[in-house]
């Protein structure tokens, strides 16, 4: 059995291990800023990889959204690399610039226009006459303005519900993780929101495959 000079011990171990491994990603980035090398840039990438990606991931819970952040902030430290005035500080920039974009991901899920409206076309007949093709896309312009404005009368908590568990597709205690709520919440929330929806007839038959 262990004992507790044991845990100690091996928590100065990965505390001094840490603490070379930043001051090489420090060193890295030194020569970076000053020689511009592209090299340089390449190797910094594999080290910080790991540690941007997780912070990503906290920010959004999704895969493909933290990929998508991890990209953007390597792509906006290769333009600002050289005002980032102390080497030390690079993580610290790294993990507010993480955190910035994975909230403005987040936000751009809310849209509602962009998940419904693709949700309409989904759910629209591919096979149809072309000479029905002008009312239906009339009929569905109309669906989209009527929809457009019943989304913005459900509750924020609801529209992300849905959003998240029937548009993109999330299992329930997944979407209770990313909102901090209970699984009993998020499936009151779809509910609800999807009971507002069917009000309306056109909406109803939209989203009849939906609940």
């Amino acid at each position: 059995m262990q004992g507790p000079n044991h845990n100690e011990e091996r928590r100065l171990q990965e505390q001094e291990a840490y603490a070379v491994e930043d001051q090489a990603i420090a060193d890295l980035f030194k020569q970076l800023q000053k020689t511009g090398n592209p090299n340089f840039f390449s190797q910094l990438v594999d080290k910080l990889m790991h540690y941007v990606f997780n912070l990503a991931w906290q920010g959004t819970y999704n895969q493909q959204d933290a990929e998508d952040v991890v990209q953007q902030v390597f792509v906006i430290l290769a333009r600002k690399y050289k005002v980032i005035r102390n080497p030390q500080k690079l993580k610290s920039w790294l993990w507010k610039t993480t955190f910035r974009l994975a909230r403005k991901k987040q936000r751009n899920i809310w849209d509602s226009s962009v998940p419904f409206d693709e949700a309409i076309k989904k759910h629209a007949s591919p096979d149809i006459a072309p000479d029905k093709a002008a009312e239906q896309s009339e009929e569905t312009n109309i669906v989209q303005n009527e929809l457009n404005l019943a989304v913005n009368k459900l509750s924020l908590q609801q529209r992300k519900c849905i959003i998240l568990h029937y548009i993109k597709r999330l299992p329930v205690h997944e979407v209770a993780v990313r909102l901090g709520l209970s699984n009993k919440t998020v499936y009151e929330s779809c509910s609800k929101g999807l009971n507002k929806l069917a009000k309306n007839s056109r909406l109803r038959k939209c989203y009849e495959g939906l609940s």
